[in-house]
Formats: C-alpha cells, structure tokens, sequence
C-alpha cells in the first residue's frame, strides 16, 4: 500500500486572488452581475483559497440569477 504525499501550497495574495475572481467574471457571468465591491468581498472571504472564492462566487452567482 502506498502513501499519500501531502503538498503544501501557498495561499494566494489578495491581488491575485482579485484577478482570479475577475477572470472567472468575465469569461462565466453577464457584464455588471459582480462589482469591483463584490469581488473584493469574496476575496476577503476566501483568504487567499482560490477554491473557496471560486466557490462563493458560483453561489453569490446563482442566488443573484
């Protein structure tokens, strides 16, 4: 049986975080559904998790739908 190797990543930093968030805005949701406020909220949030933010933002995205 073999072991699993753990890996340790980084968290991202809040300006890129932002720009992660923007890129899945722009290319997923309507011009205008998520403001600079909003993304920078999420950001926040997410606390440097690309996974988590990515996750708030699908959901913030579906409850504005």
């Amino acid at each position: 049986m073999r072991t699993a190797t753990k890996i340790r990543l980084d968290k991202y930093q809040y300006g890129e975080l932002v720009d992660i968030i923007r890129g899945h805005v722009e290319a997923g949701l309507r011009h205008g559904a998520a403001d600079d406020t909003t993304i920078a909220r999420i950001a926040d949030l997410a606390a440097g998790d690309a996974r988590f933010a990515i996750a708030l933002l699908h959901r913030a995205a579906e409850r504005g739908d």
